[in-house]
């Protein structure tokens, strides 16, 4: 039945591959015990057979043909018949193998014909190299008796093993080998013949083979280097300083570095792990060379020798000696630097416009040094406060948090410049009065560091009101008189009641007299 659901009837022998698509093919057989593929006699001969003729093409032995689009394509296949008594095939479960190793075997045995095969004996050649492991072989996973092995090891014979071989029966006998440190590297073979007795006579079998590809051995051929990259010695109690015990050795407790890239002379590279552990695996025996590649190194770190003669002078790099199956240690010894300082300077600038007073702030960094954290701080003048809504970092707006230490800007530690700028208002006491800004931030080796303070001072002084006044006030004098009138004393006096209410710096009085003199 095809995927289409059609239902087809065959004949002994016949085949049909419905709906092909158009391209090349190539038809393989599998027979029975009984016949060969593909076919030795020749096409004419066939054709003279009863059942003729045949269509016999390209194909019809295994050959590539091509499939057209158009009418179906009749490939008839011819199969030999077995002359031989048994049919052997021998396989293995490995592909390959390595010196030390465990490779089964399995030979299945079949009689083809109409007639049994008596008393048969099965001898195998194993590979250089392979040695049979006793009490292994196994006849359809029965225990039989271990096999004669020839003087060299390698040739195997199951005398008698099957006492009567049922005609289309079959048999398996499976054993198990080691591979021994005589095995050549590359392909191994191992074969198998049969041989027994059918109607009285004697008969054989075909000659089976199974392959296997013995592969170097890493762990006895070729070496492996190991190594970590580490720092050594601590840190001091205070934990600004690097210490080092000064023995050269990466004691217990002391930190690996990651990501280091650590590299062979033939270009051949790694990088550390986590915990500052590396290895090479399959290195040929011989010199070689182990180097740290500086670039991957963080600068904080420096490179210091260890006490051999393998580093020629140089912490970088060293010789490793490698021999087949060792294990080779290249350890690389790092010191920390003391962190550098980390320089920032604050520049701090007050100016004036026709309302508000204006603060400055400038915090710059050089990159060389890496910030994890930077703030920038301001502190108003006593009596004096933040104009809300009128900050700006780096010309964007920014309000500040305002804390018990003052104006708060968390600002990006990547940046190597910001510019803050905020207005203040306020009218207190007469006097001087100190504006205040400063940086906060952390760096490796200094967690909590602060800038030196930028002042400026503020001078608050009292406005001086001034105002002049005028005042008309008509006195009358009689003629030939200084004596003022009681009502004209009257209006002087009160007039002098109300300048008392003053601060008075000066008064100018104007007066107007006649021509008569007194």
């Amino acid at each position: 039945t095809d995927a289409a659901g059609n239902t087809y009837t065959f004949g002994p022998g016949q085949y049909r591959f419905p709906y092909v698509a158009p391209g090349t093919y190539r038809l393989v057989v599998t027979p029975p015990a009984s016949h060969l593929f593909p076919s030795q006699v020749p096409d004419a001969q066939l054709q003279l057979l009863p059942t003729g003729p045949f269509a016999l093409v390209v194909g019809s032995r295994g050959e590539v043909f091509t499939v057209n689009p158009g009418p179906a394509l009749n490939i008839d296949i011819p199969l030999d018949p077995n002359p031989i008594g048994i049919f052997l095939q021998k396989t293995s479960a490995k592909t390959s193998a390595s010196v030390g190793d465990f490779v089964p075997f399995t030979v299945t045995a079949e009689v083809p014909g109409n007639q049994a095969v008596t008393n048969v004996t099965i001898v195998d050649r194993l590979p250089l190299g392979f040695r049979y492991e006793k009490g292994t072989a196994r006849l359809d996973g029965i225990p039989v008796a271990d096999p004669r092995v020839s003087t060299d090891g390698r040739t195997l014979t199951f005398a008698n093993l099957v006492a009567n071989f049922a005609a289309g029966g079959q048999h398996t006998l499976e054993y198990l080998t080691a591979v021994t440190a005589n095995a050549r590297i590359g392909t191994a073979v191992n074969t198998a013949t049969a041989t027994g007795q059918r109607a009285g006579l004697p008969v054989g079998s075909n000659r089976a083979t199974a392959s296997l590809e013995i592969v170097d051995d890493l762990i006895r051929t070729k070496g492996f280097i190991v190594g970590r990259v580490f720092v050594d010695g601590g840190w001091r109690a205070d934990g600004k300083h690097p210490a080092t015990d000064g023995n050269a050795w990466n004691d217990p407790g002391e930190e690996g570095v990651a990501g280091v890239k650590v590299f062979l002379e033939d270009g051949t590279f790694t990088v550390t792990d986590e915990n500052g552990f590396y290895h090479f695996e399959g290195v040929t025996p011989g010199t070689h060379v182990v180097q740290i590649d500086l670039d991957s190194l963080h600068r904080q770190y420096e490179l210091a020798p260890l006490p051999n003669t393998r580093f020629a002078g140089r912490a970088f790099s060293q010789f490793v000696e490698v021999r087949g199956g060792g294990i080779w240690r290249a350890n690389f010894r790092l010191i920390r630097r003391e962190p550098p300082a980390a320089r920032l300077s604050v520049d701090h600038a007050l100016s004036t416009d026709s309302a508000r007073v204006w603060a400055t702030v400038t915090i710059r960094h050089e990159d060389k040094v890496r910030l994890d954290r930077l703030e920038g701080v301001y502190l108003p003048p006593a009596g004096w406060h933040y104009v809300k809504g009128t900050a700006t970092v780096d010309g964007n707006p920014a309000e500040p948090e305002q804390t018990i230490t003052g104006l708060v800007w968390k600002l990006d530690p990547a940046r190597p410049e910001h510019v803050i700028r905020l207005a203040l208002a306020g009218d207190g006491e007469p006097g001087d009065k100190k504006a205040v800004a400063y940086a906060r931030f952390a760096s490796p080796g200094t967690p909590n560091g602060r800038t030196g303070l930028a002042v400026n001072t503020i001078h608050d002084e009292l406005a001086e009101e001034r105002l002049a006044r005028t005042v008309d006030l008509h006195l009358n004098f009689d003629t030939l008189s200084a004596d003022l009138k009681p009502e004209m004393m009257g209006k002087l006096e009160a007039l002098v009641n109300e300048l008392k209410k003053l601060e008075i710096t000066r008064i100018e009085v104007i007066g107007h007299t006649d021509n008569r003199r007194i």
